[in-house]
């Protein structure tokens, strides 16, 4: 409770922050996952590339090969490519 207090106390100003004031920021709920994240097995990301046609076989063998988020492997271009 009494951390609780000093935390209160530094966000509204009437202590001086000891550390970085955003965290004393709390949004509740915002870093909680919906739903849980799925992994594909072998078989399955087989079974995903053959039914894929270009280019989009080709994004997802290159983001599952370098481990890239869709946001990173649609940002690629091909001056990225050595």
């Amino acid at each position: 409770m009494f951390h609780v207090l000093i935390e209160f106390a530094m966000w509204c100003g009437a202590l001086k922050p000891e550390r970085n004031p955003i965290d004393l920021v709390v949004v509740r709920g915002a870093s909680k996952r919906i739903r849980a994240p799925r992994s594909l097995t072998v078989v399955q990301f087989k079974a995903l590339c053959a039914q894929l046609k270009e280019p989009f076989k080709t994004m997802a063998m290159v983001s599952v090969c370098f481990g890239l988020r869709i946001s990173e492997c649609l940002a690629l271009r091909w001056s990225d490519v050595d």
